[in-house]
């Protein structure tokens, strides 16, 4: 795991492309914001209200939109990429007066919807909106654009749906796409593993629009489920309790087939830790990610312990103000799981913890397993100890690790990097990002890329790389379909055969 910096101070941090400011009257006539949903597809926000609102908004992006272009405003030279505190402290600032901060994005205001129920929870979907209501308890869910043949709402009430033993609506719901499954976290501290019917058909057959079943429940308090998170790469649920454990369940089938696999703690006390806030998997599946009320730990896959902010001096971190370490109200994961947003319990900051992970998560060939390799969101680390003399390596002065930057012009268009591979012999080190490839070679320490735009997108690495001496084997996407590609380095052309 590398440092953690503000994101104003990365060398390229995140870009504010656009803002709404609501007015005084909406936040009297609609109330405060209490919780933000995104379409996975990133065209519609909606806004949780405190007094029952659903607020949409349409966000629209040029798809040939560079975010880090210089701009021209009142003959001022500026950047599209802004500090944090210029946001806090500048919100009266022409490029935040609700019009968005350039053209080539925008958001727009679309609907209000006004729920009398009240809200308990709600979940943005791929063709939905699932909401859970308070009076009557129920579930709605709400399509985004309604079809004229059926109704745009669909409900269900919490007492119909038999096997739900708490009459009360979830506090807590999770979707996970691959296992297209839910996770109820109810009042009273039972997790549900949860389906939605999907057509007429089957919700007659089974007398409802969800099914599911519990799959944790206790009778002790301090064991009760808060919070969830879905690993569908190794069909794991991790369930948060109140005392800061972790339980990690095997899903065998969506029949009620869950089994508890263990429990892992956090290396300190309940008092120490606080409550849990936050609970979420990397994108790849292999580190957990736990935000509590004090601080925050990593575990992998199986509850390995990793990282942990509870073993930081809380002087020191008074004094530097590093307030990411002290607690996280909310945290999410960014491109290929390289690095973690958090939002610190001041509310005011947003912290960017960096994360290295092993090449063997993306591409799992016995050079990666046998040559530790670190990719990180700029580039990688190389551990070069194999190569020394025992004697050497336990020299403190002596670094053992080789750190490669990718190649910017590489990184910009197809980043993030997906997957890297070293070659057996160590010599080489190929990677592959969005579209295209790049190799280096360690002899003499520079990437070759491809110099024509359209010859790296005309083609996608999916299913991995390997060396085999000096010849780059990868098996790719192309516009002709799926293809093996071969490129040898003493060559200047790249041969393509049919797979």
């Amino acid at each position: 795991m590398s440092n953690t910096r503000r994101y104003a101070n990365r060398a390229k941090p995140p870009v504010i492309i656009a803002s709404i400011v609501r007015s005084p009257q909406s936040l009297k006539s609609y109330g405060p914001n209490v919780s933000l949903l995104l379409r996975p597809e990133g065209d519609i926000l909606v806004l949780h209200t405190s007094m029952g609102y659903l607020i949409t908004y349409s966000m629209s992006i040029h798809p040939e939109y560079r975010p880090y272009d210089i701009i021209l405003r009142n003959g001022e030279r500026r950047r599209r990429s802004m500090d944090a505190r210029s946001y806090a402290t500048k919100q009266h600032d022409p490029l935040f007066d609700g019009g968005g901060l350039c053209p080539d994005a925008s958001l727009s205001f679309r609907t209000v919807m006004k729920l009398d129920a009240g809200i308990s929870r709600a979940l943005a979907l791929d063709s939905e909106l699932v909401v859970a209501t308070h009076k009557p308890a129920a579930i709605q869910c709400i399509r985004w654009n309604a079809e004229s043949e059926s109704s745009q709402t669909t409900t269900e009430l919490i007492e119909h749906m038999d096997w739900l033993e708490d009459k009360y609506p979830p506090v807590d719901i999770v979707y996970d796409r691959p296992m297209n499954l839910f996770t109820f976290i109810t009042s009273s501290g039972a997790a549900y593993a949860v389906q939605k019917s999907a057509n007429g058909k089957e919700r007659d057959r089974v007398k409802g629009l969800f099914k599911g079943h519990k799959f944790h429940h206790t009778s002790k308090p301090e064991e009760a489920a808060v919070k969830s998170a879905t690993n569908s790469r190794f069909s794991i649920i991790a369930v948060g309790c109140v005392d800061g454990s972790i339980a990690l369940y095997n899903v065998r089938d969506y029949n009620g087939g869950i089994n508890l696999l263990h429990k892992v703690q956090p290396s300190v006390s309940r008092n120490s830790t606080g409550a849990i806030r936050t609970l979420t998997y990397s994108p790849d599946g292999y580190c957990l990610f736990v935000g509590y009320e004090n601080g925050w730990a990593t575990w992998s896959v199986y509850g390995q312990p990793g990282g942990t902010s509870f073993s930081a001096n809380s002087e020191y971190t008074k004094i530097s103000r590093d307030t990411w370490l002290n607690g996280v109200v909310d945290a999410f994961w960014t491109a290929q799981g390289t690095d973690m947003v958090m939002l610190d319990t001041s509310g005011n900051r947003l912290w960017m913890l960096e994360f290295a992970r092993s090449a063997i998560a993306g591409c799992p060939t016995s050079a990666n397993i046998a040559r530790t390799i670190l990719q990180t969101s700029s580039g990688f680390m190389v551990y070069r100890g194999y190569q020394m003399p025992d004697l050497l390596t336990i020299a403190t002065d002596i670094s053992l690790w080789q750190f490669i930057k990718t190649p910017a012009a590489y990184l910009t268009e197809q980043g993030p990097i997906r997957s890297a591979v070293m070659s057996s012999d160590g010599r080489y080190l190929a990677i592959a990002g969005q579209r295209g490839l790049a190799h280096y070679s360690f002899q003499s320490g520079r990437w070759r890329i491809f110099e024509d735009s359209k010859e790296q997108n005309s083609f996608a690495v999916r299913g991995g790389m390997c060396w085999h001496h000096h010849i780059l084997i990868a098996a790719t996407d192309g516009t002709d379909g799926h293809e093996v590609s071969e490129e040898y380095l003493n060559s200047s052309t790249v041969a393509l055969t049919s797979g």
